[in-house]
């Protein structure tokens, strides 16, 4: 229980505003939340993002992800500095 109170105290406060700027950049939109793309809509998502959950979803479905990328000629994308801290906030305000 200890570790659960703790963890929020440890991880990076992102920006909104700045992630939404990242969630445009990185072109998550061409797939996320459009229908028939058959990636998971993240509009009824909203509180559920954390880097824990954000690394999972890379794990479990980043090969079909990334296929689909190729297909579409989109490069398969990094986060650098605060970047998946303010995307995780994003998705967590929508």
């Amino acid at each position: 229980v200890a570790y659960l109170f703790a963890r929020r105290y440890f991880e990076e406060k992102g920006s909104a505003a700045h992630g939404r700027g990242v969630f445009a950049a990185k072109k998550c939109e061409s797939c996320h939340d459009q229908p028939g793309s058959g990636a998971p809509s993240l509009q009824s998502r909203r509180g559920q993002f954390s880097a824990q959950q954000m690394a999972s979803a890379v794990w479990q479905h980043g090969p079909r992800m990334l296929a689909e990328m190729e297909k579409q000629r989109i490069r398969w994308t990094s986060y650098a500095g605060r970047e998946m801290a303010d995307l995780i906030a994003f998705l967590n305000s929508r």
